[in-house]
């Protein structure tokens, strides 16, 4: 999620990321701060509920994420004058998720002495599924013969179905999912790259040479 603002204040300001539930311990928040080009990044390695049942959300100081790429320790500073511009990436892989978390809310916020001067974000709810699979089908109607390093043109169709009745792509840095291709022959060997010299793949109108 992106998140952007300008504002300049003479108050005394502690930012934190606000969660509308208490995230599961060994949860990795990365902040990537557009502005200034650096990346802080925060682990949960407590069950504290940092909050949540006095103020009804979960409240983690920004002043506790370190900046990523330093040899000595290095926290988020909060300043007066702001001008935001982040990416949030909240990696729940190794927080052991037992059961679906539905309508979850993470912003930023600002708090003055304890009290909140405004949300940095629009909440936006999202959910977490564990357990679910994608399914992936492929089909093809050919059924003919493949000459390695030749000069004729074979057309072979395949088409790839893949089920999101269930689950939702995410960003993560610059990587999205994709397919991974590998040919293989009548003896169900996986086909060397030097046999491939005259074979690309077409998907989506992009055309792919073998790597």
């Amino acid at each position: 999620m992106d998140i952007s603002y300008t504002s300049q204040t003479s108050m005394n300001i502690t930012n934190y990321l606000t969660s509308n539930i208490v995230l599961p311990r060994n949860t990795k928040i990365t902040l990537m701060d557009n502005t200034n080009n650096k990346v802080y990044e925060y682990k949960i390695e407590t069950n504290d509920d940092f909050g949540y049942q006095q103020n009804g959300v979960a409240k983690y100081p920004l002043s506790g994420f370190k900046e990523k790429g330093k040899t000595t320790t290095t926290n988020y500073t909060s300043t007066n004058i702001t001008n935001e511009s982040y990416t949030l990436i909240i990696d729940f892989s190794s927080s052991n998720i037992q059961s679906d978390i539905n309508n979850i809310e993470i912003y930023l916020t600002r708090y003055e002495n304890n009290e909140i001067v405004r949300p940095t974000i629009q909440k936006q709810s999202f959910n977490v599924k564990t357990n679910k699979k994608l399914t992936h089908s492929i089909t093809t109607n050919y059924n003919g013969t493949i000459t390695y390093n030749s000069d004729s043109q074979t057309d072979v169709e395949i088409n790839s179905t893949i089920n999101y009745t269930d689950a939702i792509d995410t960003s993560y840095y610059d990587k999205k999912i994709g397919l991974s291709i590998k040919l293989v022959d009548s003896q169900g060997r996986i086909v060397n790259k030097e046999n491939l010299k005259n074979i690309t793949f077409e998907v989506d109108g992009q055309t792919y040479l073998p790597t």
